[in-house]
């Protein structure tokens, strides 16, 4: 798995290939911590649907069907704001941001499907 599949890190080459790219969190595991980025976008940071649906027909896969996905959304949902937490006192981005994501923890929807 690449450890921090998101739209940061794509690249786009002159030839206009996109390419992936920090490969600093590659690991063994499931592909599922990967493809809960998109899903995750979506339901925090306004990723559109219809970028997610597509995502979804491409790979051809659709995490959501997954008896797991709402446990590893709530992972997601804290791992996201740890860099947060630990910048906040220094860092006015991360005290806003931090703020942001929690508010988006307390008013989401619990399940991904349909949101």
């Amino acid at each position: 798995m690449h450890g921090d599949a998101w739209i940061d890190n794509l690249l786009n080459h002159q030839d206009g290939q996109v390419i992936l790219g920090d490969w600093d969190s590659v690991a063994i595991g499931p592909r599922e911590w990967d493809l809960i980025h998109s899903h995750h976008g979506q339901r925090r940071f306004g990723l559109l649907r219809a970028d997610v649906e597509a995502f979804v027909a491409a790979y051809g896969y659709d995490l959501r069907e997954w008896s797991g996905c709402e446990a590893l959304m709530q992972i997601r949902d804290t791992y996201a704001i740890g860099i947060h937490i630990r910048n906040a006192p220094g860092d006015p981005f991360s005290r806003h941001e931090l703020s942001r994501r929690l508010d988006s923890r307390r008013t989401a929807p619990s399940m991904i499907a349909g949101t």
